[in-house]
């Protein structure tokens, strides 16, 4: 498995770990995580308007649910708190498996703050990280 740094490194995500969990968390403290009911709202609105993206996200509003969506926050809360990143992806494919995690992953890229911040590639590389290896999730 790759050093962290050198998956930070490599995507530019800033000069060291320590700068980009500066980065991060400054980040949550101004953007909120939406409730359970604003996703929840949000996934429903697309539902029923786009045809693009049905199929994946009527597969990913299967798995979400208030567990799915308590992980989620932790690790957007603790972006770079590796061990808890990596108890949250062993919880969630105890819970349903690859699918599980799939879906959990998906709605953090698309229904979070995650989905607008500059450095949205170093914060999914976090989770890709610490969930390499977690049932069968294969880290990049």
């Amino acid at each position: 498995m790759a050093e962290m740094k050198e998956i930070l490194d490599y995507q530019h995500c800033g000069s060291s770990i320590e700068n980009f969990e500066k980065m991060a968390n400054a980040y949550v403290q101004k953007h909120k995580f939406p409730s359970f009911d604003e996703m929840d709202n949000e996934m429903i609105e697309i539902l029923e308007k786009s045809v693009l993206h049905q199929k994946t996200l009527f597969l990913m509003y299967a798995e979400f649910g208030p567990t799915t969506y308590t992980s989620m926050k932790a690790i957007y809360e603790n972006p770079t708190n590796g061990v808890n990143i990596k108890n949250i992806g062993k919880s969630l494919n105890e819970q349903g498996g690859f699918n599980t995690m799939q879906a959990a992953y998906y709605l953090m890229c698309n229904f979070t703050p995650i989905r607008e911040y500059e450095y949205k590639r170093c914060w999914l590389s976090m989770v890709n990280f610490w969930w390499d290896g977690v049932g069968e999730w294969i880290g990049k």
